[in-house]
């Protein structure tokens, strides 16, 4: 008789979550392939017309020595399976398969149009797309009495699977032990993912037809992988081998390790506690540049110019906003800092691109508050040179406890290699916009002011493009 199961600890919790979704991972070594392809077993023999589909992102990361199709021939013929490899595909007798396939482009999710897929299951999941994962899951349905459902597997990565474990994950960017398997629930609502510890909650929110779909991660290292250890005690001193950040990632299993950027310098950065008197404030916007079904993050940042010529930022929010929903943002944020002093707010800078066009002519027809177009430069280390000089000469200060602070100076510290750089922008905007020349400095760069989208309430007093 022949026995295949999980190791006991994470593998078998991640066998075992009733959740819609699971994710398991989080670090190298911790026996991700042999946990989705013994996923595959619960069903494919008992169930007439179960089926399954694992992706990679590409056909050679299928078939690489010892990769997926290598270690599933050590499995699925225990069990009487047949190989079909020229189309990647295992066979079993009652007629049920297994599919190996990729999705090496975004257009190759259009592929699976009309297809019923039970088991979903995503290798390496950082290596999809968003939009990708969330066109698949509604591939994901099911004919044959098995609730379908999804399954993947990672290491970390920043990006958008990062953002969608934010729960799991510790400021400090390694998985949070007590929150490991822990099931919760989401609905998608205008496009913005709404969590609760329950279903009851968002049933009752967004109402009894919303649907919430089950969602878990489940963490593991190599130290939950004791056959590996056993079998090759010399992959951790491999792992010990990597770069810092590659090793904190893989060996450590932390998420929010990046490298260090080249530009800003963390101690250029000044910070205050109580904001002096203003001469005036304005807004500055960056939004997202939407890519398929999926967006990038929005930012509105208020900023202050001081009465000694320096810059202060006040607030910021952030946020992954469709059209409606960013335009409702935009007011909100306006109506908050009008509020706190009308006379001496100045308009909202928004970038005419994009998201962004759309967002100045709804303001302009419907909010009719100042707004101004900006021009920006595709060149973005440019445009931070021309910054750089008033943060090192101690021109630009932050809110010393701003809930947010920690992940703006993140992302500056990783700029340009970041992935996210939302924050910075409309912060060099501002910088560009409101300060005088730094200490040592000639001249200031050449700015121009595009008034084409103003409202004709505007002060004028430096709207921008940048060049």
């Amino acid at each position: 008789m022949v026995e295949i199961r999980a190791q006991e600890g994470a593998q078998s919790d991640f066998i075992n979550t009733s959740a819609d979704i699971a994710i398991y991972g989080g670090a190298a070594g911790g026996g991700k392939s042999y946990a989705i392809l013994i996923e595959v077993l619960r069903h494919i023999t008992t169930v007439k017309g179960f089926g399954a589909v694992i992706f990679r992102r590409t056909s050679p990361q299928i078939r690489n020595e010892g990769g997926l199709w290598d270690t599933s021939s050590n499995i699925y013929p225990l069990l009487g399976a047949q190989p079909k490899e020229s189309v990647l595909e295992w066979h079993f007798d009652n007629s049920n398969k297994v599919k190996f396939a990729h999705l090496e482009h975004e257009k190759n999710k259009l592929d699976y149009q009309g297809s019923q897929i039970p088991l979903i299951i995503f290798d390496e999941l950082t290596h999809f797309t968003e939009s990708q994962f969330w066109y698949m899951l509604s591939r994901n349905r099911s004919v044959c009495g098995i609730k379908p459902y999804i399954r993947a597997t990672t290491n970390p990565e920043d990006g958008w699977v990062l953002d969608l474990i934010d729960w799991w994950i510790g400021k400090d960017g390694y998985a949070i032990p007590e929150r490991s398997g822990v099931v919760r629930y989401f609905v998608r609502n205008n496009g913005v993912l709404h969590w609760a510890d329950s279903r009851d909650p968002l049933i009752e929110q967004f109402g009894s037809d919303c649907e919430p779909k089950s969602f878990t991660f489940i963490n593991a290292t190599i130290q939950d992988n004791e056959i590996l250890l056993k079998n090759d005690p010399s992959y951790i001193a491999n792992l010990k081998a990597l770069p810092e950040v590659e090793r904190k990632r893989l060996l450590e299993g932390n998420w929010k390790v990046k490298p260090e950027g080249q530009m800003f310098k963390a101690e250029w950065w000044q910070y205050y506690d109580v904001l002096p008197e203003l001469e005036y404030r304005k807004i500055y916007a960056d939004t997202a540049q939407k890519t398929g079904q999926s967006n990038d993050y929005s930012v509105f940042q208020c900023w202050g110019k001081g009465k000694n010529g320096k810059i202060y930022l006040i607030d910021q929010i952030r946020g992954k906003w469709e059209a409606p929903q960013l335009h409702t943002q935009a007011v909100a944020f306006w109506q908050k800092h009008y509020g706190a002093n009308p006379a001496k707010l100045r308009g909202m800078a928004i970038e005419d691109k994009v998201s962004g066009t759309g967002l100045i002519q709804a303001i302009k027809h419907q909010a009719r508050f100042p707004v101004e177009s900006i021009k920006r430069s595709t060149d973005k280390q440019l445009r931070a040179n021309d910054v750089l000089g008033w943060i090192e000469s101690e021109y630009v200060y932050l809110p010393k406890n701003a809930t947010w602070l920690s992940e703006y100076l993140a992302e500056f510290s990783q700029f340009p290699q970041g992935r996210h750089d939302d924050q910075v922008d409309p912060t060099m905007d501002a910088i560009a916009d409101m300060s005088a020349p730094p200490k040592g400095l000639k001249e200031m760069p050449k700015f121009t002011f595009d008034t084409s989208h103003d409202t004709g309430r505007s002060h004028r007093r430096g709207a921008f493009a940048v060049y």
